[in-house]
């Protein structure tokens, strides 16, 4: 069941300002297969950083170094600010007046809320084939992403090993999905000041993304389907009217397509010899941590077979 937290709010300026990685204020390219390869491991499905293992040049740095990062507990709190989402990633979700983060490595994790002032503006960066943020903890967590796979869709992924104390990510491999599954995976959540306003718009230029879906005044609701957790916060996306209009009109287009389910990913013969392929024959339910649904399903990737996902990994606790 999903975890009950008690919600601290943190007002401390130099508390919150640790939790900075540090700014993207220059077009950040990560490698395609950070997304569009998944991995498959601690029966999650995820792209990027997730569950360990995960490839280091899939993260955002920022002013940190990737070791500084490793540890599993810095992935509970963290933001980029002054910054713009990476090239091939888009906002799913803003921050109106607060901004919430779930802090690992405590024992019980803790939900805190970080105040947002009056010239603040705090957004979630996905993946491009991602609409939406992902509530975690019973909660609508600040840093997940999550889309679904549907019946039929090929998947590519990795299916690391462990050798001791070193992942072997083996080679990609290929199946299709024969029911529902979940696709998560940590986002890039990034922050700016009205000052910051002018500087990061001549970056967005350079990018498909206007910086009018970054500062829109325009907010809605997430649309929250399927999920039996009460706790619905008040994200929303600051979009213009046409890419409002053009969410609404996916998620009632997809709508129908969504059930709970239990989670089957039938291994087919890829590229690999099937008994590689076991460990994703997998039948499991679906806890309350784990039920959720995402109202986008993930595109077809040019030159594979189907709707086609490419990732690294890491880890929550």
């Amino acid at each position: 069941m999903a975890s009950s937290l008690s919600t601290i709010s943190l007002t401390d300026a130099a508390d919150i300002a640790s939790y900075n990685r540090g700014p993207i204020t220059s077009l950040l390219s990560l490698p395609a297969s950070c997304t569009r390869t998944l991995t498959y491991n601690q029966e999650q499905v995820y792209f990027g950083h997730y569950h360990e293992p995960y490839d280091e040049a899939c993260i955002a740095l920022g002013t940190l170094k990737a070791s500084e990062i490793a540890p599993a507990t810095m992935w509970g709190e963290y933001y980029y600010s002054p910054a713009i989402c990476p090239m091939g990633w888009t906002v799913a979700a803003t921050f109106r007046s607060s901004f919430l983060f779930t802090r690992l490595g405590t024992g019980v994790p803790s939900a805190y809320h970080l105040p947002l002032g009056p010239d603040t503006s705090a957004a979630l960066c996905c993946p491009s084939y991602v609409n939406r943020g992902y509530p975690a903890w019973g909660r609508s967590d600040d840093h997940v992403c999550a889309s679904s796979i549907t019946r039929g869709q090929s998947i590519k992924f990795i299916a690391p090993s462990l050798a001791g104390l070193i992942y072997n990510a083996g080679s990609p491999m290929t199946t299709t999905a024969t029911g529902l599954t979940l696709v998560k995976g940590d986002g890039i959540p990034i922050w700016w000041q009205s000052t910051d306003t002018e500087m990061l718009s001549s970056v967005a230029a350079a990018t498909s993304t206007s910086w009018n879906e970054y500062k829109s005044g325009h907010s809605i609701e997430i649309p929250v389907v399927g999920l039996s957790i009460g706790a619905k916060t008040g994200i929303g996306i600051g979009v213009s009217a046409l890419v409002i209009a053009s969410l609404l009109l996916t998620f009632f287009l997809l709508r129908k397509r969504w059930n709970r389910t239990n989670v089957n990913i039938a291994v087919q013969r890829a590229e690999v010899d099937a008994s590689k392929l076991n460990p994703l024959a997998l039948s499991q339910e679906l806890d309350d941590s784990s039920r959720y649904e995402m109202p986008q399903a993930i595109p077809e990737i040019a030159g594979a077979r189907g709707p086609v996902h490419e990732l690294g990994g890491g880890r929550h606790n």
